[in-house]
């Protein structure tokens, strides 16, 4: 029997002229020659599959047979694409059983459900259902042949295996995967830029660099810079003089930012410097090479290789993804390897593990993705950009990801003269509106690209960032704005979020000039409001709790509450128009910093309104600034001042409180600050950071607000 049905309607791949019904037929066919009933087979037009029902896919599945139901699911992805592009199983929703689900090619969404009934794509549960863009290694061998005799894994990777940077290992079934690094030396710190190529060239010390790699085509070097960090393919070494050359300059001369930097670098992805805990892929012999750490035992372990850059990508109307996992996403190096490779915040990275990418001539409305969780890529973990409007991301659990975990929008860098006060309607069209991103936990990015911030919301239009947890990234936590153009964001509210852990010190990870929340550009008319900051560090200067930087405008910082920053709790670079009440600076470092050019243009400077706020420091002053001017175009009043090491507080011009509410610069009116105190604010536990006033505190008879963040964060899930 099973011999005659190999031989029948067997040769028709699936996603040819082959359908469902003619599998019938022909079984049919087969089951009347052998004496067998075949009643549910003979008929084409009973066994159709459905066209309007949701398409199951389970590991158990069966791609050639299967309907997609329930009851006969199909097997994986690419089963169904095939099926779909003849036509048959274009059903309301796809839904994923139990286990890990290979993704071929992106699983691309574009049918269009409605406000009522979206197209769903869900799962059992994140963590139960999984979509990844990787494969599994197989075929591994354990020997001793690794260096200085040590254990490697090894495997010959199927010819069509893409190249790839990242490798993720679970050390036991159903465990959770962990990150290893490519084949790497440790960070270093080189000898000096080259004089006479310094958009290209650095001068590295004695045993640094080696004088050739095997396949050198595929070797990079990672430079540290300010707020970025740029990895590159390598032109040439010349051992004579030192000399490393990169073949694409970042973005500005290198020695700009050597400064903060501490000139350091690597070198990556070289089989010589392989040791334990990292892997080397040789594209030419396509062995995959890994140094187990200690007690890493190969039978219980498995290893995962990403292969596709985007897993899921939505460009359609009302359509939800819900309750599953993404895992395994490609690093993408075209953001490194073409145009600008070191944008801030990662701007010159256009790809993302989940992609809202609304790229039709009408803008697409209504997407959600909820209870998701994004994990193990090499990019963005979600991203929404092109027309879309009604977008809501919530629940996310985002973590261990190449970049940062969600943006919103696409940078599009103008020049400082391009600024609407200078060139009236040059200001920028958003075209994104109505996204929320709420109640989700982004942490632990920034393994390839680690200039990628928590959120980076680029451009939209009535936008709410709330109650979210965004923690552990090397750079920025939330990121609005990009260059100079006016209007990126209007009408939005970053609002009960908690941030913290920003910013590292670290040699091998640290970056300058950072901060909980950053905003850059133009007229944003942003409110952010009620959210917790803290933990904020920096290799070299700029670890800020919240930061204007140049020409932002129209920006209220309102009810937040910020300590232990390391250099300041606010600073003001050149933004004007902005509005901080009614805050809590506490600060490691000072709390207030202002910056403007001199002499200020009327477009570039600082200008902001200080009022109602507590502002408290410890051993440092409460000011800093680079010129007592830079206070000029500010106001104050309503303010609470207090050092706690019992120092008077020396306000701008070194001068007393008495003094600067009589004659403080920049007032037409002879002073500032003319109804603050210079007193203790009384909290209940300043050492515990517990804010809470006592009834007499002096800040409550300035007008000060009490602050309530018991609901800072996501909220607790309705069941």
């Amino acid at each position: 029997f099973d011999v005659v049905l190999s031989r029948v309607n067997w040769h028709h791949p699936v996603g040819t002229t082959e359908t469902m019904a003619t599998r019938c037929v022909a079984l049919g066919a087969v089951g009347v020659a052998l004496g067998l009933l075949w009643g549910e087979c003979t008929d084409a037009a009973a066994v159709a599959p459905p066209t309007h029902s949701v398409i199951h896919i389970e590991v158990t599945g069966n791609d050639l047979w299967g309907d997609g139901t329930f009851q006969n699911p199909l097997a994986t992805v690419s089963g169904w694409q095939a099926r779909a592009r003849q036509g048959e199983l274009n059903g309301t929703g796809l839904h994923f059983g139990p286990g890990i689900h290979v993704v071929a090619s992106t699983l691309q969404i574009t049918t269009s459900g409605t406000a009522g009934a979206p197209f769903v794509v869900t799962g059992d549960g994140v963590g139960t259902s999984v979509l990844s863009g990787g494969v599994e290694v197989t075929g591994v061998v354990e020997s001793m042949t690794g260096p200085g005799g040590a254990r490697v894994w090894h495997s010959t990777l199927p010819p069509n295996t893409t190249y790839f940077r990242q490798l993720f290992v679970q050390t036991e079934s159903g465990g959770s995967f962990t990150r290893r690094v490519s084949a790497r030396t440790e960070v270093m710190v080189y000898d000096k830029s080259s004089a006479r190529d310094p958009e290209h060239s650095i001068v590295f010390n004695e045993g640094q660099v080696r004088p050739s790699y095997h396949n050198q085509e595929d070797v990079l070097a990672t430079l540290f810079h300010c707020w970025t960090a740029t990895t590159h393919q390598i032109n040439s070494i010349t051992e004579a003089n030192r000399t490393l050359t990169l073949l694409r300059s970042p973005h500005v001369d290198i020695p700009r930012c050597e400064h903060a930097s501490g000139k350091r670098f690597l070198i990556e992805d070289a089989l010589e410097e392989l040791s334990v805990g990292e892997f080397y892929f040789d594209r030419a012999t396509r062995e995959l090479q890994y140094l187990p750490l200690g007690g890493e035992v190969l039978a219980s372990a498995s290893m995962w290789v990403p292969q596709i850059v985007t897993v899921v990508s939505v460009d359609a109307s009302d359509v939800t993804v819900k309750d599953l996992s993404v895992y395994h996403a490609a690093a993408d190096m075209s953001g490194f390897f073409e145009g600008d490779c070191d944008g801030q915040s990662a701007t010159n990275l256009r790809s993302a593990a989940v992609q809202v990418n609304c790229s039709g001539s009408t803008s697409c409305h209504g997407v959600s993705v909820m209870d998701v969780e994004v994990a193990h890529t090499g990019s963005i973990g979600v991203a929404v950009s092109g027309a879309a409007s009604n977008v809501t991301l919530a629940r996310l659990v985002v973590h261990d990801i190449g970049a940062g975990a969600v943006r919103v929008g696409t940078a599009a860098l103008l020049p400082p003269t391009a600024i609407v006060a200078d060139v009236p309607g040059l200001g920028f069209a958003g075209t994104i509106n109505g996204v929320t991103v709420s109640d989700s936990d982004l942490s632990d990015g920034g393994h390839v690209y680690k200039m990628g911030p928590g959120l980076q919301l680029d451009d939209c239009i009535g936008c709410t960032i709330t109650h979210n947890h965004i923690h552990d990234f090397f750079y920025t936590g939330i990121s609005t704005g990009y260059g100079f153009a006016d209007g990126r964001i209007q009408e939005s509210v970053l609002s009960y979020n908690h941030l913290h852990h920003i910013g590292s010190s670290s040699e091998a990870d640290g970056l300058s000039d950072l901060g909980c929340v950053y905003t850059w550009g133009g007229s944003q008319t942003l409110s952010v409001d009620h959210n917790l900051c803290y933990n904020v560090s920096s290799f070299s200067y700029g670890g800020w709790g919240f930061y204007n930087d140049q020409t932002t405008q129209d920006v209220h910082w309102t009810n937040n509450v910020i300590h232990s920053a390391l250099d300041s709790c606010y600073h003001n670079h050149e933004g004007f128009n902005i509005v901080v009440r009614n805050n809590i600076l506490d600060g490691t470092g000072f709390a207030l910093r202002s910056a403007s050019p001199t002499p200020a243009p009327t477009h570039w400077h600082a200008a902001a309104n200080y009022s109602r706020n507590i502002f408290v420091t410890h051993t440092s002053e409460i000011f800093q600034q680079t010129a007592t001017s830079e206070w000029a175009g500010s106001t104050f009043d309503d303010n609470v001042y207090f050092r706690t090491d019992t120092r008077p507080v020396a306000f701008p011009g070194n001068v007393s409180l008495a003094t600067w509410q009589k004659s403080g610069a920049g007032t037409e009116h002879g002073g500032q600050d003319r109804h603050s105190a210079n007193a203790d604010p009384k909290f209940k536990n300043l050492d515990a950071n517990d804010y809470t006033l006592d009834p007499t505190s002096p800040a409550l008879h300035v007008g000060f607000q009490p602050i309530d963040l018991t609901t800072v964060g996501p909220r607790p899930t309705v069941p």
